[in-house]
């Protein structure tokens, strides 16, 4: 079948209730994963690692976002399985 994975970030405990409540009917396992915090992004040894640019000139947040959608890409080429990822402010209908 295929997995769905659920991005947040620990420290908004909030944002993953109301995602939990306005989802409560999802007929799928939900697989709860912590997102990059952009708070803890160091710029430098991201464009040191070749992952930005160094006139890149998105946002923190943006860069933990594409960070942790790539993080769980690359789990779901490893397990050779699909998979959905939502965000923590998604409602699926």
């Amino acid at each position: 079948m295929f997995d769905c994975k659920v991005l947040t970030l620990p420290r908004t405990p909030d944002r993953l209730d109301a995602f939990i409540a306005h989802n409560r009917r999802v007929a799928f396992e939900l697989q709860v994963c912590h997102a990059v915090d952009g708070h803890q992004i160091n710029r430098r040894e991201l464009f040191e690692a070749g992952l930005i640019t160094a006139d890149a000139d998105w946002t923190l947040g943006a860069i933990g976002n594409a960070l942790s959608h790539r993080s769980l890409w690359k789990q779901a080429i490893q397990n050779d399985r699909p998979l959905i990822v939502l965000e923590d402010d998604a409602v699926v209908s």
